[in-house]
């Protein structure tokens, strides 16, 4: 698919915040702490648009009639048997799984990635002619121990 295939297609693919962007996530949120079923009604999808709509101080929303067709592509599907219910696509769940992720990076601010920085360098190797793979190995060996050394 080409650049311009994708800028067509971009809103369908991560829809703008109040277009739906963050009633994906709210829905998640929700459903991530049980407050709603899996499958879930037209009148819980009002009410967390109502909810947005306060926590950023809004005017007002756009209704769910006219942001639902972007969401159908690939957010969220009608329940088979009962289609007046919905339930969020794996897609959303992975899309809102991956934003977790990057913004909730355990190792982002670990004191191990500060400590290597500091006490391991780069070793500059002399080119001159290689002896022995032992010989090789003993010496920078040695100096990865030297610098190692304060950490363990």
């Amino acid at each position: 698919m080409n650049k311009q295939g994708l800028y067509k297609r971009y809103d369908f693919l991560l829809p703008p915040k109040f277009d739906g962007g963050y009633l994906i996530i709210a829905l998640y949120d929700k459903l991530k702490n049980r407050e709603i079923e899996e499958y879930f009604t037209q009148k819980e999808i009002n009410e967390i648009l109502t909810d947005i709509k306060t926590d950023f101080n809004l005017d007002s929303v756009r209704q769910w009639s006219n942001i639902k067709d972007n969401l159908f592509h690939y957010f969220l599907r009608s329940h088979p048997d009962e289609p007046w219910k919905y339930y969020l696509t794996d897609y959303a769940k992975n899309v809102v799984d991956l934003m977790i992720s990057k913004l909730e990076n355990p190792y982002k601010n670990h004191p191990l990635k500060k400590v290597f920085r500091i006490h391991l360098s780069y070793v500059t190797v002399k080119s001159r002619p290689l002896k022995s793979l032992k010989e090789s190995s003993e010496g920078y060996s040695f100096k990865v121990r030297r610098k190692l050394s304060p950490i363990i």
